[in-house]
């Protein structure tokens, strides 16, 4: 799919799929951490209940059943009121990364190729397709971003090891011929290896998007026309089911 549409297309996706993937991880795993916190809150209330309870029902006017001072109530208001504007917060920046997420998800290149649609629009229109089939647990355990992570962060690795390792050698012999002032900087080569890793890895992301986007491709259409891809392909369907 990725081979039949425009450059512009396959680099946007490139650039901002790839973001998107790890933003969506990054959503799941505080989705996990917030249901852990309310489960372990509603159980410290449920213990927290019972002990007053307890002490009510036991205490009889004694010591233990008596409070040690009183909650300053303007300073709990206060307390609650900036707990509240974090909270507010918070939630508007995780919509804004969901709303990125549904319009630069790297599921919508079929969709550019088959109906030309707009990047974005494509990306919104997969995200429902996918959520009203419950793909989404499947593409969980889709290991396809992270291995051509890895590819490029390997070859961008290897490629300014090698770059750092030509520009100090251009330093040495600057020093060994008494030439230092034409030597370059040590700040000067730190800057030309981040940035021939940038460029070394957006590339390569950015050229194995196509694989990328006939992997993905599989998974939309498992998701849009389920009958066609086990008519087609009947092994790659049983193991989506």
């Amino acid at each position: 799919a990725g081979l039949t549409v425009s450059f512009g297309s396959v680099t946007q996706c490139g650039l901002l799929g790839g973001l998107a993937q790890y933003v969506w991880s990054q959503l799941r795993k505080v989705d996990a951490a917030k249901t852990i916190w309310v489960h372990l809150r509603e159980q410290y209330h449920a213990r927290a209940a019972a002990l007053r309870r307890h002490n009510s029902n036991n205490g009889d006017g004694t010591l233990s059943s008596m409070p040690i001072g009183q909650v300053d109530e303007r300073r709990q208001q206060r307390r609650q009121a900036v707990a509240g504007f974090f909270k507010t917060i918070g939630w508007k920046f995780q919509f804004h990364l969901r709303q990125f997420v549904r319009s630069h998800s790297d599921l919508a290149m079929s969709h550019v190729a088959a109906y030309y649609k707009p990047y974005t629009r494509a990306a919104k229109d997969v995200a429902t397709l996918i959520e009203q089939s419950g793909m989404e647990g499947v593409l969980h355990q889709d290991i396809t971003t992270h291995l051509c992570a890895s590819i490029g962060g390997v070859v961008s690795g290897t490629i300014v090891l090698f770059t750092g390792y030509v520009l100090m050698q251009d330093v040495w012999h600057a020093q060994k011929t008494s030439q230092a002032a034409a030597a370059i900087s040590d700040g000067e080569i730190i800057q030309d290896m981040i940035l021939s890793f940038v460029l070394c890895y957006t590339l390569i992301f950015t050229v194995m998007e196509p694989l990328r986007a006939s992997i993905k491709a599989v998974y939309v259409s498992f998701a849009q026309h389920p009958n066609s891809l086990r008519q087609a392909y009947p092994l790659i369907y049983q193991r989506l089911r």
